[in-house]
């Protein structure tokens, strides 16, 4: 129902004695209501068509790979209470967005339990953007956060730890205002010279080509509809050209070379790269419980090994070529090809150290 009908129609109503009389709850009866919505989020489908409410559970629960347990309940209007077991499982989600089902976008929100659900606002949703041909000199985190405020509130900025991002682009992650078209770059005056910096939307599916908005396509555009009989439709706007190949990130890239000749540059980088290694396997499953997983399967397959008279690999090998296809599928591939080069330094009881 909309707002303004909503509002017309409480002015014309004249409420009873008994209907004017205020409830008021006590705040003892709300603790455990309180503690249960931590464990909750809502999340919204953008589509014009109906949402497959089995396909929509199998899916999520499939593409998440949670720990614990997670339940989905219909709220209608294509809207799901979501209730993870665990609140780990809830930040993974919430940190991995934007998620889409059926290339439709899947916005979500934390519960606040002292909201109603249709007082729920689907405003904005998180997105890596790309931006392309900035000058060197302002790749930097610092004008990365001030540019980047005209897409929407910035999150972070990938950079160094100097504050340096330089690269073929910058990435940004931005809270992007899902009422408004996308923005498709912006104009850069430096030292009385123009810049045309486009910008690009990692994991970017479906969206209107006619208005840049992520709530429909082209059918259910306004823009479209408005247009009389006979009359040419306008050309399109937006494209697909406005989506971004998600970037993964070299690792290897900020090593340094080279140096004292003392040797303790190359003993340190070796450790530090260790370290680094063990860090970002531990950032992108999230939690060491997956891995723990992984080394009660890995001793399975070393039992497996001697009973059939196998010689046993070494312990930073990966065990079976099913192991590293389930691996490559569930985790960055890049980064585990790039890994492997450098096998010495990822070891299996460091990680889980």
């Amino acid at each position: 129902m909309e707002a303004e009908e909503l509002a017309s129609r409480w002015e014309r109503l004249h409420l009873s004695k008994e209907e004017s009389a205020c409830f008021h709850v006590q705040q003892k009866s709300l603790h455990d209501d309180i503690r249960s919505g931590k464990y909750c989020i809502v999340g919204k489908a953008l589509t014009e068509k109906g949402v497959n409410s089995e396909g929509f559970r199998i899916t999520m629960s499939q593409i998440w790979r949670l720990d614990g347990w997670v339940t989905f309940k219909e709220l209608g209007d294509q809207c799901f209470l979501i209730e993870f077991q665990k609140i780990e499982d809830k930040e993974k989600v919430l940190s991995g967005r934007p998620w889409f089902f059926d290339r439709h976008l899947l916005t979500m929100m934390e519960v606040d339990e002292k909201e109603s659900i249709d007082g729920l606002k689907f405003c904005f949703e998180p997105f890596w953007i790309q931006l392309h041909n900035l000058p060197l000199s302002v790749m930097t985190e610092d004008f990365g956060e001030q540019f980047a405020e005209a897409i929407g509130p910035v999150i972070r900025v990938e950079a160094e730890a100097d504050g340096r991002a330089w690269g073929r682009c910058l990435r940004v992650r931005v809270a992007v205002d899902l009422n408004r078209p996308l923005l498709r770059g912006k104009w850069l005056r430096l030292d009385d010279k123009q810049h045309w910096i486009s910008f690009k939307y990692e994991r970017l599916q479906n969206f209107c080509f006619q208005c840049g908005i992520l709530s429909h396509k082209g059918k259910g555009c306004s823009n479209a509809r408005n247009t009389q009989q006979g009359e040419t439709v306008p050309p399109a706007q937006f494209g697909p050209w406005l989506r971004g190949q998600p970037r993964n990130t070299n690792i290897f890239d900020r090593r340094r070379y080279g140096g004292s000749k003392g040797g303790n540059n190359q003993q340190t980088g070796q450790e530090g790269e260790r370290v680094l290694l063990s860090k970002i396997c531990l950032c992108l499953v999230h939690q060491k419980p997956l891995w723990k997983r992984w080394q009660v399967k890995r001793r399975r397959c070393q039992q497996e090994r001697r009973k059939k008279g196998l010689r046993q690999p070494p312990i930073s090998h990966l065990q079976t070529e099913k192991e590293e296809k389930v691996l490559l599928r569930i985790h960055a591939s890049g980064f585990w090809l790039e890994t492997r080069v450098r096998h010495r330094f990822l070891t299996w009881g460091g990680l889980c150290s």
